[in-house]
């Protein structure tokens, strides 16, 4: 891949290739209950005969463009960084996944990065944690789990605890009230930021049509 277009250009070729092929088909549209694709990974509940399943696989496949791989299981599958597990009421429970070679990657905290993204990364994962576990005695477990990764990292207690407060309340008021502003980091970016707040208003007024500019409040921008 390595380019930035990649990702878009694969999502485009994914969205024709699933018009034209998948969602026309008799199996498809007899069989499938959920089909969710993100890029070229694609996450299925197929209610048929295993069989059926096979068939429609091989369908997919005569096309020498694209070559798809099946993975399946009656009671819990991998998507990403999820594990959907069919409980015995039927109810389809989420939980984290990582592949058992996984390291503890995190960023360190003494690190020369920004504070901001220090502090930011910790709060991002709590609240990726909250979001993806289902179940609440797991979400705690995962939770604490996820603590102690960034404890070995050398994040502070009191950082930690800031940011899985903030993480786990995910509280969304502003989400529909504000923009957050996102730039590349330079020794500037507090002055930038200084500029815009000083001048929000300015565009806000100069420029309606465009729909950034029309909250009345300046953006959210990181905290360094």
């Amino acid at each position: 891949m390595g380019s930035n277009v990649a990702p878009p250009y694969a999502i485009s070729y994914m969205s024709s290739f699933e018009n034209d092929f998948v969602y026309t088909h008799p199996l498809f549209q007899t069989h499938l209950r959920i089909w969710r694709r993100f890029i070229d990974d694609i996450f299925c509940i197929w209610d048929g005969p295993i069989e059926s399943l096979f068939w429609f696989d091989q369908h997919l496949n005569i096309w020498p463009e694209l070559k798809f791989y099946i993975q399946h299981d009656m009671e819990r599958i991998s998507f990403l960084d999820t594990l959907v597990c069919k409980q015995h009421n039927g109810v389809l429970a989420i939980d984290l996944f990582s592949k058992p070679t996984d390291r503890n990657s995190l960023l360190h905290f003494r690190s020369c990065h920004p504070p901001a993204m220090k502090k930011a990364i910790p709060k991002s994962q709590f609240q990726r944690v909250s979001m993806i576990v289902s179940d609440e005695s797991t979400k705690i477990r995962r939770l604490n789990e996820m603590q102690d990764k960034f404890h070995t990292r050398g994040y502070p207690t009191a950082t930690l605890a800031m940011a899985r407060q903030g993480g786990t309340s995910m509280r969304a008021n502003d989400s529909g009230k504000r923009i957050r502003f996102v730039s590349t980091y330079h020794p500037f970016s507090n002055l930038v930021q200084s500029i815009i707040r000083r001048h929000w208003n300015l565009l806000h007024k100069s420029y309606p049509a465009i729909s950034e500019f029309k909250f009345t409040i300046p953006p959210m921008f990181p905290q360094g």
